[in-house]
């Protein structure tokens, strides 16, 4: 009865660890598309990394802003078989929107099956658009016809 207690208790052990070791994230990166300083109307955010077996599933992505600092959570559930050792790649994003100009800083959050794996951070600047040269051009060059147009009235 002993013995089959331990069995059973070094089993569920086993069990317990090899899904411990299969629910892992390996190079777990953020990517943020442009590249800084940003310019663009939309700022968009990718997570990838590395999960350690096939079976895993991406359950979802937010961000969180508060000023200029943007908190993403990326959740994922692992499969309940051991761990295989076949690394399978993963990526995910979400579009931040328009950003004000100024500095941002980007905490990512990497959760497998609601515990906490990984925690990365990054900056990125967002700069003011400025008007193009082409854009003032036209314009002097509308006020001179429309200045020409009241010369030729008169």
């Amino acid at each position: 009865m002993k013995k089959s207690i331990i069995r059973i208790a070094g089993m569920v052990f086993l069990f317990i660890t090899a899904h411990v070791n299969a629910a892992s994230i390996y190079s777990p990166s953020i990517t943020i598309t442009p590249s800084s300083p940003l310019t663009t109307d939309s700022v968009f955010v990718t997570l990838s990394g590395m999960f350690a077996s096939s079976g895993y599933d991406v359950i979802g992505i937010n961000a969180t802003s508060t000023l200029n600092h943007i908190e993403i959570n990326l959740d994922t559930t692992s499969p309940y078989v051991p761990n295989l050792g076949i690394l399978t790649s993963f990526s995910s994003g979400i579009d931040l929107g328009v950003l004000d100009a100024g500095l941002y800083d980007v905490t990512a959050n990497f959760y497998v099956d609601f515990l906490l794996e990984h925690t990365l951070v990054d900056t990125f600047t967002v700069s003011a658009v400025p008007v193009p040269a082409a854009a003032w051009l036209f314009g002097s060059g509308l006020i001179g016809l429309v200045g020409f147009a009241r010369r030729k009235k008169a």
